[in-house]
This record gives C-alpha cells, structure tokens and sequence, in this order.
C-alpha cells in the first residue's frame, strides 16, 4: 500500500527514476507474499480472551472495564488465569492474594465488596462473517464472539434435550483494531443474541459443514483431521446427531416454517459435503485405512437413508462424484443464513 502512494507521488512529480525503484521494491514484496500465501493456514495464530475488571483497588482505568487481550498462540485458558491473577495481586492491597477474586458468570455489580479486585475472563474468536480463513479473520479484527451453551432460566446451560438447548452469542467490538501497538483493546460495545433451539440446531450444521469445506479446500489435505471430522459427522457417538436434530424439528408442527426449511437446506448441504469428504478420503488412503474408511461409509449410507426421510424434494442430497469433487461443488452450494 506505501508503495502504491509512493508511486503516484512520483508519478505526479515526473521522478520516474524513484518510479522505476518502488515498482522494483513493491515486485519484491510481492514475491514474497506469493511465496508465503500458502503457508498463512499453518502459522500459528493469535489467541483472544474477553477479560473484565471490577475494584476500587484497580482505579478507573480498570474498574468496571472490560478488555479484549490478544497472547500468543501458546496461552490457553490456565495460563491466562495465572497471569491475570499475578496481574491484580501486585495491585491488591499489600499484594493480599485473597483479595482477588475469580468470577465465573457476569456479576450484579452492586452486591460486589469493590474493596477487593474480581475478574471475569473467557476466550473469544475473531468474528468475521466474510472471512472464512483464520488468518483474515485474526487480522484487522475488531469484533469477537463468545458462544455459551444456554437454556431457559434456572436449568443447566447444557441439555441432552436438543428441545431446550439453546445458544448465547456475545459479540464484542473494539474501536481499533488487532494487530495494534497494543495487546489489549477496550471493549466499545456488545450485543447478546439467544438462538432458540432450531436455530441453535441450524447453526451446529453450518458449523460442521464449513469444517468440512475447509478440508475439502485443503491442499493437501490432511488426512487424519479429515478422517476424524467425518467420524464425527457421520458415526453416531454420544448422540444421534444429525438425525436426532431432524426427528425433533422436522416433525414438529409448532416449528416456524421459514427455520424448518432452512434446517432441511442445511442438512442437505452437510449431508452432501460428507459425501465429498468420504470420497475425497478413499481417493487418499493406502489399504491399512481401508478398514476404518469402509466403516465411515458404512455409517454415513445409513445416516443418509433415514435423513432423507425426513427431506423432500426438491431438497434431497446428492451422493457426490468424482466430477463433482474436481468441480469444486461446494461452491455452488446455496447458502444457508441465520
């Protein structure tokens, strides 16, 4: 981008040798991005944590103030918890470690003894919703979100019972943006949206679903990750997923038309996606894989059978070819929104 000023400042100038010399250094910096382009997936990206403050102690810079932190890719929630907490004690009362006090959920602030120091912190991921990589999303991030499991009021916020559980999203934004001077942004404003349990429903198929069209993306594609992302698409677990989903909502009659139809236009994708994933998957293993491969498809041919009584036509998936996956069907999927 400098370079791009620099050269229409020369331009105007008529200094064509300065010209010639920035479209010299700018064809170098482009050598290099398209060197790297294809490593962006593997680096090791940032992570963020939401992290509130509450204590007189902490002084107005602090109290009452919340924060979104980048750390490295290395920090994972424990070791957060520890540097906050070494954090506040040098800022507690004669460095009283019993004065800092961790919360869990967010606080009826008035009830708080202000006289000691409390802290609220849990991770968040950049929210991009035209960026499907982690790279774009983690650069020029301004908006994160931090997703809950949730019910109604006075039950636990995780149920076996797809028709109460339901989703809380918070998404927080920063008036700058990362990468920043800065490690750590105040946060300018949030908004809370409770997803009902279709939608919440909805959401857990997109989400599945673009994990695999990133590994239907992936060049080369890594087959273990692969392997273990059908397996937990298509092999029932510890739920009947998918089809759980498609005997409480689809049967329902109490069920908003436009979310049941949005839930079949998902499903239709998943389903088509993981028969893309299953072929790509034959294409790449060797016969010692055969075993567990056949084992998937078994698996999915079964998942695939049931759902598809429960969809209709025009809403039917397709069982993906080889044409199909060298033409990149995901593409042409019709998208599926909230």
């Amino acid at each position: 981008d400098v370079y791009s000023l620099l050269e229409g400042i020369f331009k105007k100038e008529r200094n064509y040798t300065e010209v010639m010399e920035t479209l010299s250094a700018s064809s170098a910096a482009c050598a290099v991005l398209i060197e790297t382009e294809n490593k962006r997936e593997i680096r090791p990206l940032p992570r963020f944590f939401r992290v509130a403050f509450w204590g007189e102690a902490l002084g107005v810079e602090l109290n009452g103030k919340e924060f979104i932190y980048k750390r490295p890719f290395e920090t994972n929630l424990s070791l957060m918890q520890t540097e906050l907490k070494r954090f506040l004690i040098a800022k507690a009362p004669n460095n009283d470690e019993t004065k800092v006090v961790q919360l869990y959920r967010t606080p009826d602030v008035p009830t708080l003894d202000l006289s000691k120091i409390y802290f609220l912190f849990s991770s968040v991921e950049p929210y991009n919703e035209t960026s499907s990589t982690g790279f774009d999303k983690c650069f020029g991030a301004k908006r994160f979100i931090s997703v809950q499991a949730w019910t109604e009021e006075g039950k636990k916020a995780i149920t076996d019972n797809l028709k109460e559980q339901r989703k809380k999203k918070t998404i927080f934004e920063t008036e700058l943006s990362f990468p920043y001077v800065r490690t750590r942004l105040p946060v300018a404003s949030k908004q809370e949206n409770i997803l009902s349990p279709i939608e919440a429903s909805i959401e857990n198929l997109l989400e599945r679903s673009s994990l695999l069209r990133e590994q239907l993306e992936m060049n080369p594609p890594k087959v273990n990750h692969l392997q273990q992302l059908i397996q937990g698409s298509v092999v029932p677990m510890v739920n009947e997923g998918p089809l759980k989903i498609c005997e409480v909502f689809m049967t329902n009659p109490d069920q908003s038309a436009v979310l049941v139809e949005k839930l079949a236009k998902a499903m239709v994708n998943f389903l088509e996606l993981c028969s893309g994933a299953i072929l790509l998957d034959n294409s790449l293993i060797g016969p010692r894989q055969m075993a567990f491969h056949e084992m998937l498809e078994k698996s999915f041919n079964e998942l695939y059978e049931k759902v598809c009584h429960y969809l209709h036509p025009p809403l039917l998936p397709k069982k993906v070819t080889k044409e199909d996956l060298d033409k990149k069907f995901w593409k042409s999927q019709e998208k599926v929104t909230l």
